[in-house]
């Protein structure tokens, strides 16, 4: 079975192309990567129908709490844009992340390269714009993905 972690191993050090059409309805707009700020970034692929996602909230709230200086963001390719507001609204403080509405589909391109193939798919994106982790927000290996991508971790 090694083989398929090979196949579907994440492509770590791929160069993120600039996602810059998101439409935000929580937390204030920024570009992906954010070279510009030179800023880690942690994009989390998520709907607002997905058991495993909501589950999840709560630990991504809480890793943004601990990493203040990490740009969060959850992203949904959902439609019915009113649903999704008033599922953040409802959420509120307990979804402490910034919050974006992808109707274009361009991140689809990054989950292929991170290896996504369900949600929720995170994926942090280094100061430099490089693919440091991807994975389910839940593994352990996130918190070593965010000190590597903060150069935190040796």
């Amino acid at each position: 079975m090694d083989w398929i972690r090979w196949v579907w191993a994440p492509r770590l050090g791929t160069r993120v192309a600039p996602i810059r059409d998101l439409k935000f309805i929580k937390g204030s707009a920024f570009d992906i990567p954010n070279l510009q700020g030179k800023k880690v970034v942690v994009l989390e692929q998520w709907a607002t129908w997905c058991k495993p996602c909501i589950h999840s909230i709560p630990h991504l709230t809480q890793l943004a709490q601990q990493y203040p200086q990490v740009l969060f963001v959850s992203v949904t390719q959902e439609k019915d844009h009113a649903a999704v507001k008033a599922f953040v609204d409802a959420m509120g403080d307990e979804m402490g992340v910034a919050v974006a509405i992808d109707d274009t589909g361009s991140i689809s391109q990054l989950v292929r390269d991170s290896a996504g193939i369900g949600i929720p798919h995170c994926m942090v994106i280094d100061a430099e714009g490089y693919l440091a982790w991807a994975g389910h927000p839940l593994d352990a290996g996130m918190r070593e993905g965010l000190d590597t991508a903060l150069g935190l971790y040796n």
